[in-house]
This record gives structure tokens, sequence and C-alpha cells, in this order.
């Protein structure tokens, strides 16, 4: 029997067991506005179509082999993650890659929605444009931003899933 054989709710006997995490350590891997509702919420996650904006930024990491290479990348996310917080947007997904290229994903109006979404993401892109702008090490960027209906919420198994965005307009976001 293969592990694609086993149903849903079975582990396949060579599967690792997760560990236990306290709260202590879940704490900084989850988005402040997701950690409110699942303290304050008996279902786990809230799934609904909603307009939301999406706004990748693509970015050329000229060498990741550099001793101070990893350094410069986090120092320039954690920049990156302030400046979404400022407008209450948040940081999704970032993807280091040869064939799609190095980018972040983040969502203003996922998790809390705001009249002026679409104003603030552009806000913070024009921001986020200035601190590439400002480094020495990303020669350029490129921004595309998207607003419309999109479905949030988690997506992936029982024991390991996410939260996003998805649909149209996200993929249109990432295609400008």
């Amino acid at each position: 029997v293969s592990a694609l054989d086993c149903p849903m709710n079975a582990l396949p006997e060579n599967t690792i067991p997760l560990p236990h995490l306290n709260d202590e350590q879940i704490r900084p891997w989850l988005l402040p506005p997701m950690r409110a509702r699942l303290n304050s919420s008996t279902s786990q996650f809230s799934d609904e179509l909603r307009t939301a904006v999406a706004l990748f930024l693509g970015f050329d990491f000229p060498d990741y082999d550099t001793d101070d290479a990893d350094g410069k990348l986090d120092r320039f996310i954690r920049q990156a993650q302030a400046i979404l917080r400022r407008h209450e947007g948040h940081l999704l997904q970032l993807s280091i890659g040869e064939k799609k290229g190095d980018y972040f994903y983040a969502s203003f109006g996922a998790l809390k929605a705001h009249e002026d979404d679409a104003s603030r993401a552009v806000v913070a892109a024009l921001e986020l444009q200035a601190l590439c702008a400002e480094t020495d090490f990303i020669p350029a960027a490129h921004i595309g931003i998207s607003k419309g209906l999109m479905f949030t919420g988690a997506y992936g198994s029982s024991s390991r899933c996410t939260f996003g965005s998805l649909g149209t307009q996200v993929n249109i976001a990432a295609r400008l």
C-alpha cells in the first residue's frame, strides 16, 4: 500500500509525528488578526469570498551564495513586513526560485477589511519601491496590485494548512 492509497485521516507508517507546540512557540508564526480569530472563535478558520487586494513584489536578489545573503534578505523582508503592517497589509508568502524568480505576496483586506484597502496597498507599494531603491543589493523590483473578489481562508490538510487569498485577482497581480 502506498501513501497515496491511505484514507485522508490515516498517516503512512513512515510519517514522522509532529511535535506538540505550545502557544508561545506558535505565536511568532501566526498573523496577529488570525491569532485573534482563533482565540475568539469556536471554528478554526473563517473561509469566505470577499473583496481584497493582492500585492506581488518581484525582486532580483543578485547572489545567494555570498556570506551575508541570508542576513540581507532577512533585513529586507523584515523592513517590508513593517511597511505592510503600517498599512494593515499582511505578507502571506515569500518564494525564492530560479524558475519564477524571487517574490513575495501580500494581501490587504483578507483578514481585516477597510474601505480604502486599495489605497493602502498603493501607498505601501510606493514605500516598498523606495525601500528596494535604498538597498544596495536589490537592483530591480516589480510590483503588481489587483483588487477584486477572492477566496480567503485556510487551505491545505488538517495537519498542515495555511491562510491565503486565492482567485483570478491574485493571478492578475502576480502577472502585473
